[in-house]
């Protein structure tokens, strides 16, 4: 039980350290302040502020669809890396490289989140296409190669 809980936190620190890594440096664009108006009509000048607010929330939001573009292009970059390191290491390191395996899952995921908050179908589709090729050669390694071909013999004998 205590392998699969350290192979669960393995993965989670993983994702939390790129996330982190994205955080710290390649920062998102700062959201505006809105303007305070409550429960009350707004005056010429509050009018005017506000109509500054949208223009520079729309901007903003163009901004955030860049970065999480650009963020998802790294995230699923050190999926790569992470998934090639895993799949390397995975006869030495066992529990270690079945969390960071899970830590790549987690990372991939979080990833393909990033991607689909941009403004763009076709980049979605690609993102959704690598996290399904990552995904197969990541079952095919782990589950698939690693495992003893079955002797024909062996269905004969059944």
């Amino acid at each position: 039980m205590i392998r699969y809980i350290y192979t669960f936190f393995v993965g989670l620190f993983l994702v939390i350290f790129i996330g982190m890594g994205i955080a710290v440096f390649y920062t998102a664009p700062k959201a505006p302040e809105p303007p305070m108006f409550y429960g009350k009509e707004l005056t010429a000048e509050e009018q005017q502020q506000q109509k500054a607010f949208d223009v520079k929330q729309k901007a903003y939001d163009k901004e955030m669809q860049h970065y999480n573009r650009n963020a998802s292009v790294i995230i699923l970059s050190c999926a790569v890396v992470v998934l090639v390191i895993s799949l390397l290491v995975a006869e030495k390191l066992g529990v270690i490289a079945d969390g960071l395996l899970l830590g790549d899952i987690f990372t991939l995921l979080y990833g393909i989140g990033r991607g689909m908050a941009t403004d763009s179908n076709k980049y979605r589709f690609a993102v959704a296409t690598v996290g399904l090729i990552v995904t197969i050669v990541l079952g095919y390694f782990k589950f698939t190669k690693h495992q003893p071909a079955e002797h024909p013999s062996a269905k004969e004998r059944g």
